[in-house]
């Protein structure tokens, strides 16, 4: 994703018609999401498992418990895939902050309403989906688990 500290700059001919100030707000908004984009790994290593498997601690081992070890498999899972979802949603905020710099500098208006529109959705989703997934963290956490199968197979609430 490429990154420009450089100033938003709107063709000469509309200039005037938009305010300097607006302007500058606009592109401080979109370096600072560019600037945060490219701290982002390039590629993602997470994936997720179609099964976990259920294993034993290896042998002589009194520190990990047959209960702990396949519990942290399942979440190693979860974690992964919440991983790779937020790396996703952050690589697509990247590159529509790109092309919002460009539409706006070749004054596109078109293109720069369909880019902030999907901006703003995107950053909806993320606070929805988020918000979501921590109460249903909260809410298993807070639940009783004695196997694998009791975190896999209950719904929060049962």
């Amino acid at each position: 994703m490429p990154q420009s500290s450089k100033r938003l700059d709107p063709p000469t001919t509309m200039r005037g018609l938009v305010p300097a100030d607006l302007v500058d707000e606009c592109g401080t908004s979109i370096s600072l999401a560019e600037q945060w984009c490219s701290r982002l790994p390039k590629e993602s290593c997470f994936y997720l498992n179609g099964k976990v498997p259920l294993r034993n601690p290896p042998p002589g081992n009194r520190y990990i418990s047959r209960r702990d070890l396949n519990l942290a498999d399942a979440i190693f899972d979860v974690h992964s895939l919440l991983t790779g979802l937020l790396l996703t949603k952050s690589w697509r905020v990247g590159q529509l902050a790109a092309g919002l710099r460009v539409s706006f500098e070749t004054w596109n208006l078109t293109v720069c309403a369909t880019i902030v529109r999907a901006l703003v959705e995107s950053a909806s989703s993320w606070w929805i989906e988020s918000s979501e997934i921590i109460t249903a963290w909260w809410e298993q956490k807070a639940r009783d688990v004695f196997s694998v199968q009791d975190a896999v197979m209950q719904q929060p609430g049962d």
